[in-house]
């Protein structure tokens, strides 16, 4: 998995050197609105990409009682200058294109997401990421709330 992190991140951000990779497994993705549904999302990425920024690519897949999603997003992320002793904070605005599909019907549609995390380090590369994130899809001219948690690895 590690060096599958590691090749993901290096073919997609091959010009961001001075930062350094790190993958993400939100195994508990909980969407909240419009309706409850449970995913996994699995994101690489890279600290300092451009100046502050942290850039990442995200694989989503997400499941509730009426059918199935498959998803890619790509966020930036910024660090916001607050004094927190063992943790970190940012915003981050990002795109996603998803496929849905329920019984036989099946839809593809595009959104804008907002995000605000925190990120506790329980390792000098092992952290604890929380994510609030609001995302609006243009197709389905719907605004949707998901908090994501789980593990951020840095591969330093």
């Amino acid at each position: 998995m590690k060096r599958w992190v590691m090749v993901l991140c290096a073919a997609i951000v091959p010009s961001f050197a001075q930062g350094v990779l790190f993958g993400e497994l939100m195994s508990a993705s909980l969407g909240l609105v419009p309706n409850l549904s449970v995913g996994a999302v699995f994101r690489a990425g890279v600290t300092q990409a451009v100046g502050p920024l942290d850039v990442r690519v995200g694989v989503v897949v997400s499941a509730d009682g009426g059918g199935s999603l498959l998803g890619v997003n790509l966020d930036a992320l910024y660090p916001l200058p607050v004094g927190l002793q063992n943790g970190r904070l940012d915003v981050g605005v990002g795109l996603g294109f998803a496929t849905a599909a329920a019984a036989s019907q099946s839809a593809t549609d595009f959104a804008f997401r907002g995000l605000l995390g925190y990120e506790l380090a329980l390792q000098p590369d092992l952290a604890i990421r929380v994510e609030p994130v609001l995302e609006y899809a243009f197709n389905a001219q719907r605004a949707y709330f998901s908090v994501n948690l789980g593990p951020r690895v840095y591969l330093r």
